[in-house]
């Protein structure tokens, strides 16, 4: 692997606070750490404010697994293997960040509601006054894992 845990943290705080979205973000510095392929890199797009902005799933955990998977499957031969492989990761991302946090739904741990008027405006506005983007701790807990995983 090609960093630490905290140059991991470091490099996705950059990228986090630059234009990238959660899930984005956290699967970038995996495909850095990984050596995994450039083009893998849109599949997260879509993952960011929990899946399309619905505030599902955070999108920390779905960036996080995405890389997981792609890992397990180019590391692994056999693909039955490479499935269990990135299941049985999947799930201990997922679960230590419910342990973690509490919660894995992005509109818990964002205390925001996007869909209400002025929701997604507030939680920017928010983000400003912070100084880095909120949900800052999510994406350097989950490649803080993967990477020492």
């Amino acid at each position: 692997m090609g960093m630490s845990a905290d140059e991991a943290a470091l490099r996705v705080r950059e990228l986090f606070n630059g234009t990238a979205n959660c899930a984005e973000a956290v699967l970038k510095v995996m495909q850095e750490v990984y050596g995994l392929p450039a083009d893998i890199l849109p599949a997260a797009s879509g993952f960011g404010g929990g899946i399309g902005a619905c505030q599902s799933t955070c999108g920390a955990i779905t960036g996080g697994v995405i890389a997981a998977s792609v890992h397990a499957s180019a590391t692994t031969p056999d693909s039955k293997q490479a499935t269990v492989n990135a299941k049985l990761l999947a799930e201990k991302v997922y679960k230590s960040f419910a342990t973690r946090f509490e919660h894995t739904d992005c509109r818990t741990l964002t205390g925001f509601d996007f869909s209400a008027p002025g929701g997604y405006k507030a939680f920017r506005d928010r983000d400003k006054e912070l100084g880095l983007r909120f949900c800052t701790p999510f994406v350097e807990y989950v490649v803080r894992l993967l990477t020492e995983a």
